[in-house]
C-alpha cells in the first residue's frame, strides 16, 4: 500500500487513476451506453447527450416487465396497510419494478421535451432550464439505484453488469446517476442560467 501526499510523484497518481478506471470499467462493461453522456454534457454537446440518455432510458423502460393488475392491486393494498406491511412491500421486486418504471417514465418525458426543444427552429432557453431541472430531480432520486440494482440482481433486468451483488450493482448505478447529476448542474444548468441572465 502507498499513500499519496504532496511529495508523491506523478506515477503514483497515474496508477491510482488507471486502477480506478480499470475497476469501474470492469464493473460496468458496456452496460451504460449513455456513460459518456456526462462528458458530453460537460463539453456542451447537450442535444447529443440527451439523445443518448433518452435511448438508454427507453431501452431500460422497455426491458422492465410491467405489473399485472393483480400485482398493482396488491401493492395498493399494502401501501394502505400498517407500517410494517408497507415497508415489507417496498422491499419486493414488484415495488422495485413499479418505482423504476415510474422514474424512467418521468425521465423519458423530460428528455423528450428537451430533445424537442433542441431540435426546434427557435429553442427556448427558459424551457430548457426548466426541463433540465426536472430531469436533474429524477437523476438525484436516492432510491432509484437500489430498485434498479434489485431488478438486475434478481435477473428481472439485464444492465450488462457482470457483478451480481446487490450492493455493487446499486453502487454502480448510483455513481452513474451522480455523474449525470453533477454534469447537468455544472455543464448545463449553470451555463444556461448565466446565459439567461438569471445567475
Amino acid at each position: 500500500m502507498f499513500v499519496l501526499n504532496e511529495n508523491s510523484n506523478g506515477e503514483n497518481m497515474r496508477f491510482c487513476v488507471l486502477l480506478f478506471i480499470a475497476l469501474l470499467s470492469n464493473g460496468l462493461e458496456a452496460s451504460c451506453s449513455d456513460l459518456d453522456a456526462g462528458a458530453m454534457l460537460r463539453t456542451g454537446k447537450h442535444a447529443i447527450a440527451v439523445e443518448k440518455m433518452l435511448a438508454y432510458d427507453k431501452a431500460l423502460l422497455n426491458a422492465i416487465p410491467r405489473l399485472s393488475p393483480a400485482e398493482e392491486e396488491w401493492l395498493e393494498i399494502e401501501n394502505g396497510a400498517s407500517l410494517n406491511r408497507r415497508l415489507a412491500a417496498y422491499r419486493t421486486n414488484e415495488y422495485a419494478r413499479k418505482a423504476s418504471v415510474d422514474t424512467l417514465e418521468r425521465r423519458v418525458s423530460a428528455q423528450s421535451k428537451l430533445l424537442n426543444n433542441y431540435q426546434s427552429s427557435a429553442p427556448n432557453i427558459n424551457n430548457q432550464i426548466y426541463n433540465w431541472a426536472e430531469l436533474l430531480s429524477e437523476y438525484m432520486l436516492q432510491d432509484y439505484p437500489s430498485y434498479v440494482g434489485k431488478l438486475h440482481d434478481g435477473n428481472i433486468l439485464n444492465l450488462g453488469i457482470s457483478e451480481r451483488s446487490y450492493i455493487a450493482t446499486s453502487d454502480i448505478v448510483g455513481m452513474h446517476c451522480s455523474d449525470i447529476s453533477s454534469a447537468i448542474i455544472g455543464g448545463v444548468l449553470l451555463p444556461k442560467l448565466i446565459e439567461a441572465g438569471i445567475y
